[in-house]
């Protein structure tokens, strides 16, 4: 009767454990204010990358790593990134770079100059 009950016990933790396991995102303390409907896709490490430098509607210079044949996930087939460091503001510059591929709803619809990223880590390539 002892090893019946161990077994049941053993059986419904097993279950238990099974049916709470949910796929969540990650706690990746992302560093920059994105709007609310922006989430964590995917990390990125060590990806090899080209600076290019686009003037806006605005007249502002932005940048944004061209990461070609990265992921299907980078629609653009760009980054813009919230956090570039200035030694990185050089067109043509080519860098490393790792860290977070963000998304919302509908991008692959949307007219964007990069998909959104967080730079974790970035080295410049001479």
């Amino acid at each position: 009767m002892k090893i019946f009950k161990m077994t049941y016990l053993y059986a419904t933790l097993l279950v238990v454990s099974l049916v709470s396991c949910k796929d969540t995102e990650p706690n990746i303390g992302l560093v920059c204010d994105w709007p609310a409907q922006y989430k964590y896709e995917m990390t990125l490490t060590d990806q090899v990358g080209r600076m290019r430098s686009i003037l806006n509607s605005g007249n502002d210079t932005i940048y944004v790593i061209d990461a070609y044949g990265v992921s299907d996930k980078i629609t653009s087939g760009s980054l813009l990134t919230c956090n570039l460091p200035g030694k990185a503001r050089v067109d043509g510059k080519a860098v490393k770079i790792s860290g977070y591929l963000l998304t919302f709803p509908n991008i692959d619809r949307t007219d964007i100059p990069g998909n959104p990223f967080e730079i974790t880590s970035i080295e410049l390539i001479e």
